[in-house]
């Protein structure tokens, strides 16, 4: 699975050393979590040694196909932080599963 991160966004989480997880899911119904380890140009986002070249940066995560059975209608999402911000989460995103 790929999501899409503005340059700015991932070099903030890089300097700030905040970790992060790609988490999937079910958008309706009761929330019932998955979190994948999230990788930018294959680098784990918490070794904060991905690249952050250009306007927007890939995030993928691989998710076995069990996963999306068992939710009727999946949804990603980035939630981590750190000791000074707590906890940061974004806002749900539903997945497109062409």
């Amino acid at each position: 699975m790929q999501v899409t991160l503005r340059s700015a966004d991932a070099e903030s989480i890089k300097r700030r050393q905040m970790h992060f997880s790609l988490v999937i899911v079910n958008c309706t119904g009761a929330e019932d979590r998955y979190p994948a380890e999230a990788r930018i140009s294959g680098q784990r986002i918490d070794e904060f040694r991905y690249p952050t070249d250009g306007d927007t940066v890939q995030i993928t995560g691989r998710i076995p196909l069990g996963i999306f059975a068992r939710y009727a209608q999946p949804c990603a999402l980035l939630q981590g932080g750190g000791y000074f911000t707590g906890t940061i989460k974004s806002s749900r995103v539903p997945i497109d599963r062409r």
